[in-house]
């Protein structure tokens, strides 16, 4: 394998890891909009949060949540 190779291949697999984050960050902060408009539909956010921790580990699902809230709150501010 050339080092070219090597390096292509790593960095497609950081974007794809990249899209993937982004994706669930935008979904979390739909639901969390949901939630905020309708209480009954928070249970839908945990339960999406509990799919990713399940899935992708407790970090990841942390640290979607946490970006997905800051997203929320710029949104308030506005």
């Amino acid at each position: 394998m050339l080092l070219a190779e090597f390096f292509e291949n790593d960095f497609q697999l950081n974007l794809n890891e990249m899209a993937e984050e982004m994706s669930d960050v935008v979904t979390a902060r739909g639901l969390i909009g949901h939630a905020l408009r309708d209480s009954k539909l928070k249970d839908e956010y945990f339960e999406f949060l509990k799919h990713l921790r399940k899935y992708h580990g407790k970090d990841y699902s942390i640290r979607i949540h946490q970006t997905a809230a800051k997203l929320a709150q710029v949104k308030d501010r506005d």
